[in-house]
């Protein structure tokens, strides 16, 4: 269990530093670029569910909505983060009600995707964006890291 939750903290650890990259990257401003209503939705009912980055991001990023959406998203990844590792820590099995938290990788999942459609609707395209959606597609939030190793006989046996 405390290697599965090993994993599990380094898979947040790397989507929450793929998520501040794409942050930086995606500075598009409403004057440049269109957004769908979808995408506006989903901003507003972010705002009423994590007010918090609303008040402390609206004003730098109100002409922004992807920096805007993508910050609701790495709220929500540090929450979901801090929520598992208080519950591995008191090892409850029940996950109570919280809110700004992903309950699945599939909702981090259809938040990147809406970013990623709104982009290609408007004629843009992000590649960080599509490898973090690859990953996550891929690994949900089972991230973890792999290490190979070779037994001790393998290499003499290349020498043979």
């Amino acid at each position: 269990m405390a290697n599965r939750l090993l994993s599990t903290a380094n898979g947040f650890r790397k989507y929450i530093q793929s998520v501040k990259r794409l942050i930086d990257l995606l500075s598009l401003s409403l004057h440049w670029s269109d957004i769908l209503p979808d995408l506006l939705e989903s901003l507003e009912q972010d705002q009423s569910q994590l007010s918090e980055v609303y008040e402390a991001l609206a004003l730098r990023y109100r002409q922004e909505p992807y920096r805007l959406k993508l910050s609701y998203v790495l709220k929500r990844l540090e929450n979901t983060r801090d929520r598992n590792s208080r519950l591995a820590k008191s090892l409850e099995t029940e996950i109570p009600e919280s809110k700004g938290v992903y309950k699945s990788g599939a909702e981090f999942l259809a938040d990147l995707q809406l970013i990623h459609r709104n982009l290609t609707e408007t004629g843009l395209s992000c590649r960080e964006l599509e490898n973090l959606l690859c990953q996550v597609e891929i690994y949900d939030f089972h991230l973890t890291e792999l290490d190979i190793r070779q037994g001790v006989f393998s290499p003499c046996r290349c020498l043979e």
